[in-house]
């Protein structure tokens, strides 16, 4: 049986990296607004756009002071990834109009986007539903990564979620 995982109609469920042989990869989780703290973390290792990649690991919103940067930084970096946290999807399922989803959001955060149009609203609504529920990253040594905001169903292995999604959702596959 799949499992029901409601996501808009652009959605990805899973996203698939490839090695990444000619730079590191960096996991950064919970961002949460940060912008500045970010590109002070980014500088601090000296990231290579040319060859390096950042992952996220969702909640990259919220909170903090500048989330509209932090989620138009990622969608318009190619080499920045990162799957959807509960803060992205509170801030989906708030647009939806329902007074349960936009209460919840409302006590976690959302002061944000109380300042922006609805143009801008709009945009980073469309680049948070394109974040995916999982990564599966796969690492210059050919092991592989499983990456998710939250935790795995009880004693679900990787492989077996993944191959639950292949078969029954979709997949995505990105050389970045």
């Amino acid at each position: 049986m799949c499992a029901v995982v409601i996501v808009n109609a652009d959605s990805r469920v899973l996203q698939t990296l490839n090695a990444n042989r000619l730079g590191r990869d960096f996991v950064v989780g919970d961002i949460h607004g940060e912008y500045a703290s970010l590109m002070r973390l980014l500088e601090v290792v000296s990231f290579d756009v040319k060859c390096d990649r950042l992952i996220g690991l969702g909640d990259l919103i919220d909170r903090g002071p500048d989330s509209v940067s932090v989620l138009k930084f990622f969608g318009q970096m190619p080499w920045f990834t990162s799957v959807r946290g509960n803060h992205e999807q509170m801030f989906l399922d708030s647009r939806l109009g329902l007074s349960m989803a936009v209460n919840r959001w409302s006590r976690n955060g959302n002061e944000w986007i109380k300042k922006v149009g609805v143009k801008t609203s709009d945009a980073l609504a469309e680049v948070a539903g394109q974040m995916p529920l999982m990564i599966d990253l796969t690492m210059p040594d050919d092991r592989q990564v499983g990456i998710v905001h939250a935790e795995l169903p009880r004693k679900m292995k990787w492989t077996e979620l993944v191959n639950k999604y292949l078969i029954c959702g979709e997949s995505s596959s990105t050389e970045l």
